[in-house]
């Protein structure tokens, strides 16, 4: 496992993110940090991680203190 994804993985799965999808958008920025995915995201890879973010979000959203 790279340091990248050994530092971010628990941080998405804590924020909410179910652990394969949190898994799978990790491995694809990792993938293109180290260049093997091009800049920006196409097609599938950018859908996962859209939806990790989205996961992740929402998860922020509803632990915020309602007024």
């Amino acid at each position: 496992m790279s340091e990248f994804t050994e530092a971010n993985l628990p941080k998405l799965i804590e924020r909410g993110v179910p652990p394969k999808l949190a898994e799978e958008a990790v491995n694809i920025l990792d993938a293109q940090n180290e260049g093997i995915l091009p800049v920006p995201l196409e097609g599938e890879e950018l859908n996962i991680v859209q939806s990790a973010w989205q996961w992740m979000t929402a998860q922020d959203l509803r632990s915020q203190p309602k007024d």
